[in-house]
């Protein structure tokens, strides 16, 4: 187990112990009405739960200020919850680099560029990213601002012949220390050198060099996928390129029986594959690497799209991929159809008897669902329209609290689950409700989380957000298809909990002016903590003062 899982658990049951181990939920819930048998539980998008437990708060002081987010439990919220960011938080450490032979560091003092990727500690799916690119360091020193969180860390020279450095589990809390870390980059004796050639392919006429698009490629672990070299240039994409290479590889290399070069075109879209190539270590003498005859660029493959009532699919994004000859992968570029749902798309011929896959993604709104699935092509165009299915029309009705119309209510739906192809994620699907408070949404079938957003300006001031999950099915009870499925929710009761935001500082602390505070649900289920679901939000005053609205605990 990870020091992210260890440590994100023990996060989490430090506070949410004493409030949702003693709640009682149910698998599901629509209204407050079907928490009646669990006193002081309201619905929440996972069941029925109690509204003043299992709460995490992220609050801001904005990067200007160097207050990336942080994240504080919450066992309980009274009327009052007063916030506290510590100190900037950072990511602090030295760049050096080894001599050779001795094994001693010096100060490596050129431009690196530092990104962390992870995620917030207690707040499941909440993602944080920072980069920098550090120049003019004193002594190999620098500092990356960055908010709580557990990151993978990956400093790259600029120098193309020093390899990366990769930390994992740089945890990040918001103790108000700083986290230090070192790198250590190889001495130049020590970086296992490769040298050799990218082609298109080698004849015995000669090499045929890749003229088409400019080609980058980068070495890696093809156990973990961490880089073991910089990502270089290995062709121009002009007719004076050898694809001639060299890369430096970690020293880690030559604890690895295989390692993996990837080659990709510099630019999406180019009609050039990817391809990866995995060799044992140490590598061949000669190292030679050859995309195969991926053939001609077949311009305009022309193809439709057509909705499940044979009508044309227009404004539908569509990309094509897969192996083309030589064993490369090849994307096109995303393109759209037209009125007429007539696309035109430049593609690489697939591999003999080989399809290629689709992905289609029609506009929101549209009845014409999401579609994945096997094409082919015979000349410049392909072999038959693709039908895509229908998407179900959920439609219903939100309400207040006491029954009223709720009228201009902001309705989001996010898709969780349940489409094949990641090449076109599903985006989020919004609409307002009308006069009558009556809402449609043209979904694909899947699992989705659907906010109902208030709108203060309506009379609405009083109303907390709130989400509802919801099941889309493509087939009915009796396997028929399902053209439509309804969908309500009401608004509970609301309580609103005022507090003020300060920043730590050595002596005191003092508000934070425009600070944002978002409050999140960590729901547990069957005792593992899932995605968080935001609850509530809001932006402190010049004085840090903030008001949010929470559901208010039945009786």
């Amino acid at each position: 187990m990870s020091v992210r899982t260890l440590l994100a658990i023990g996060l989490l049951w430090s506070f949410v112990a004493c409030g949702v181990a003693n709640a009682p939920q149910v698998p599901r819930c629509r209204t407050d009405n079907d928490c009646s048998a669990y006193p002081g539980t309201v619905c929440f998008a996972e069941g029925c739960a109690r509204p003043d437990v299992d709460l995490v708060a992220e609050i801001s002081g904005g990067p200007l200020a160097g207050l990336h987010p942080q994240e504080v439990g919450v066992p309980r919220v009274g009327a009052v919850l007063d916030l506290e960011l510590k100190t900037p938080l950072a990511i602090v450490g030295e760049f050096q680099r080894e001599r050779f032979p001795t094994g001693n560091r010096v100060a490596y003092t050129e431009p690196v560029v530092v990104r962390a990727s992870g995620e917030s500690l207690m707040l499941p799916g909440v993602s944080r990213a920072y980069e920098a690119r550090i120049s003019m360091t004193d002594r190999g020193v620098f500092s990356l601002p960055v908010g709580t969180g557990s990151y993978t860390l990956t400093a790259s020279p600029e120098d193309p012949s020093i390899p990366p450095e990769t930390l994992d589990d740089v945890v990040v809390t918001s103790s108000g220390a700083s986290k230090a870390v070192g790198f250590a980059f190889p001495a130049r004796e020590a970086v296992v050198t490769v040298q050799g050639r990218l082609l298109r392919k080698r004849t015995v006429e000669g090499d045929v060099a890749i003229t088409e698009a400019p080609m980058d490629l980068q070495a890696f672990d093809p156990n973990t996928g961490k880089p073991l070299s910089q990502r270089v240039e290995v062709s121009s994409g002009t007719a004076a390129s050898r694809g001639d290479f060299t890369l430096s590889l970690s020293p880690l290399a030559k604890t690895l029986t295989r390692v993996s070069l990837v080659a990709s075109p510099r630019r999406t879209g180019a009609m050039v594959p990817s391809k990866t190539f995995t060799f044992p270590f140490p590598f061949p003498a000669e190292l030679v690497l050859e995309l195969g005859d991926f053939g001609a660029p077949v311009p305009n493959v022309a193809g439709k799209v057509m909705g499940p009532d044979g009508a044309p699919v227009a404004n539908a994004q569509v990309v094509l991929e897969g192996v083309v000859s030589g064993n490369g992968q090849f994307r096109s570029r995303v393109v759209a159809t037209n009125a007429a749902g007539q696309f035109a798309v430049d593609l690489l011929a697939s591999q003999s008897d080989q399809p290629l896959y689709a992905t289609v993604l029609p506009p929101s709104g549209s009845n014409a669902g999401a579609w994945f699935g096997s094409v082919r092509m015979s000349g410049a165009a392909l072999t038959a329209p693709i039908e895509v299915p229908a998407r179900v029309m959920v439609s219903g009705a939100v309400t207040g609290p006491n029954g009223e119309v709720a009228a201009g209510v902001s309705i989001r739906a996010t898709f969780l689950s349940g489409f094949a192809s990641k090449a076109l994620p599903i985006g989020d699907m919004e609409t307002v409700s009308d006069g009558a408070g009556q809402f449609t949404l043209n979904l694909d079938p899947g699992e989705w989380r659907v906010e109902f957003v208030p709108q203060a300006g309506l009379g609405q001031q009083d109303w907390p957000r709130i989400a509802r999950p919801l099941t889309v099915s493509a087939l009915d009870d009796q396997g028929r298809l399902r053209e439509q499925q309804s969908f309500a929710a009401t608004f509970p009761q609301g309580r609103r909990v005022t507090g003020v935001v300060r920043a730590k500082s050595d002596r005191n602390s003092t508000p934070v002016a425009n600070a944002s505070v978002r409050l999140f649900r960590v729901p547990l289920i069957g005792g593992k903590a899932t995605e968080a679901a935001l609850v509530s939000t809001a932006i402190a005053d010049e004085q840090g003062r903030y008001t949010v609205l929470l559901p208010a605990a039945q009786r």
